[in-house]
């Protein structure tokens, strides 16, 4: 299964407190920043396109149809498992 960072899409209004999107912060990451538009499409493609269909599972990062190694941190067993067990509980799956 591929998996895909949409990068930070400040036009959904997911994000809890807006108070540090100041200008100049946005200035500074404005290469890091996606729409809900673009990451929409990139999903679907990992989801239907061909050529993302062979070989093993890969990282992808915004739009790029280029696979990306994930952080070190992704690797971690015991973060995968609070991530899990956070996962489940907010989804009300949780035991």
């Amino acid at each position: 299964m591929n998996t895909v960072n949409p990068g930070p899409m400040i036009e959904t209004g997911l994000a809890k407190n807006k108070a540090r999107f100041t200008p100049e912060m946005m200035a500074q990451v404005a290469d890091l920043l996606s729409t809900a538009q673009a990451s929409g499409t990139m999903i679907k493609n990992l989801m239907l396109d061909d050529k993302f269909a062979k070989g093993p599972a890969r990282y992808f990062d915004r739009s790029s149809d280029k696979p990306v190694q994930s952080s070190p941190m992704s690797y971690d067993q015991q973060i995968q498992r609070e991530l899990w067990a956070f996962s489940m509980k907010a989804v009300g799956l949780a035991k």
